[in-house]
This record gives C-alpha cells, structure tokens and sequence, in this order.
C-alpha cells in the first residue's frame, strides 16, 4: 500500500509537482521524523507545523534513513540518504506551497 501526501483540495494524480506517493512504512517513517503522528492512514495538518518540524533538516534526514531488513516471507526495503533526502525535500516544497495557499498539508 502507499499513502500521497499532497495538498488540501488538489486532485491526486501521481504526477503533480506538489505530490509525494511512497510507501506506508516510509510515508510514516517521514511524518514521524518531522514530528507529525502518523498511524499509516489519512490525516492533515498545517503545513507550518511540517515547516517548524523541518528546521532540524539533518537531524530529520537521519531519522528517516532506515536500513533494509527481512523476516520470514516480509522485505522491507531501506531508506538511503539519497531517497531520505529527497523525500524530506519535497515534503518541505509540498508545506510551502499549502502555506502560500492557505490549505492544509493531507496525506491518505
């Protein structure tokens, strides 16, 4: 499953320039590390809340890298610096552009 994290009232598309889709596990990996609860389902909240969250940039980076790991018949993929960096990048031009438009930063 993968959850889209986008702005408040766009059409989700998959290509839109202020999306990001990634996978449950990351999306949640992501939202925690900015300080953002998230239990793997839809939520919302300001995008000045995912902005103050951004302000420790490395430290958020960091806490979203994860090393990949197996069990049984599960693979989870890891989260290298690259990915983790890119993720964090356009989750902060995601909350910039719902703060210009007074909307809220949603994710389902």
């Amino acid at each position: 499953m993968s959850i889209q994290i986008y702005i408040e009232g766009d059409a989700r598309t998959g290509v839109c320039e202020f999306e990001l889709d990634m996978a449950n596990m990351n999306a949640r990996q992501l939202l925690d590390a900015v300080g953002i609860g998230c239990d793997g389902g839809a939520g919302e909240c300001h995008p000045g809340d995912i902005l103050c969250g951004l302000e420790k940039r490395e430290e958020v980076i960091r806490n979203t890298m994860r090393e990949p790991w197996s069990a049984k018949n599960f693979v989870v993929s890891g989260i290298d610096l690259e990915r983790a960096t890119y993720y964090v990048n356009q989750l902060e031009k995601i909350a910039r552009e719902a703060l210009r438009r007074k909307k809220n930063v949603v994710w389902s």
